[in-house]
């Protein structure tokens, strides 16, 4: 797949994807992307980097959810398979790619420019999503991004954690407020919930 004059190589077990370049064919700097499920010092460039996460519907919303820090998030899939992503994060913007799992998966994520944002956006194949996202600390180093969905996906909350092992998501304790491990259920990805909407909602 071609998409303007960005391209990406990834390598999710048997498929190539190309690497992400900028204008004028210049590659990007470790600084310039964002790698998330692992920590930069102590790893190489060329180790795929992975996302370690569970996640939650919610029961009851924290006390006093306005006091914690808060994104405005809109998103949408230039590809459901593989899943290519924009998001636009307040003022920021981003392009990431996801691998195939459940708790853990492959993905890699790079700054774009507003304008870079703007083009793939309009290539699109679903519904952008928008969501604020609650920052809420767990304790231990852990962060709960407690997501509220908008418009056709108001009513629905989840809460999301990131882990550094798949041992610390196995041994992890939700809080009373935390509902069901959505984790492995597939209507509640993020992707599923762009191209389908609200689970239940398909028939």
């Amino acid at each position: 797949m071609q998409i303007e004059n960005y391209l990406f190589r990834f390598q999710f077990r048997s498929c190539i994807m190309l690497h992400y370049t900028g204008p004028g064919n210049k590659r990007i700097s470790r600084d310039e992307g964002r790698w998330r499920g692992m920590r930069l010092s102590g790893k190489t460039p060329n180790k795929t980097p992975m996302e370690i996460e569970r996640k939650f519907l919610v029961k009851n919303l924290p006390e006093r959810l306005e006091t914690y820090p808060a994104l405005a998030i809109a998103q949408a899939y230039v590809s459901t398979d593989p899943v290519i992503r924009v998001r636009r994060s307040d003022g920021n913007f981003f392009l990431t790619v996801k691998g195939e799992g459940t708790i853990a998966r492959e993905e890699y994520e790079t700054a774009l420019t507003a304008a870079q944002f703007a083009k793939l956006l309009a290539k699109a194949e679903t519904e952008t999503l928008e969501k604020t996202r609650y920052l809420i600390p767990l304790g231990g180093g852990l962060t709960a991004e407690l997501d509220v969905y908008k418009n056709a996906l108001s009513g629905l909350v989840t809460a999301e954690v990131e882990f550094v092992s798949l041992e610390a998501a196995e041994a992890f304790a939700p809080p009373d407020w935390f509902g069901e491990d959505v984790s492995a259920d597939f209507r509640y990805r993020n992707v599923s919930l762009a191209v389908y909407g609200l689970p239940g909602g398909r028939e």
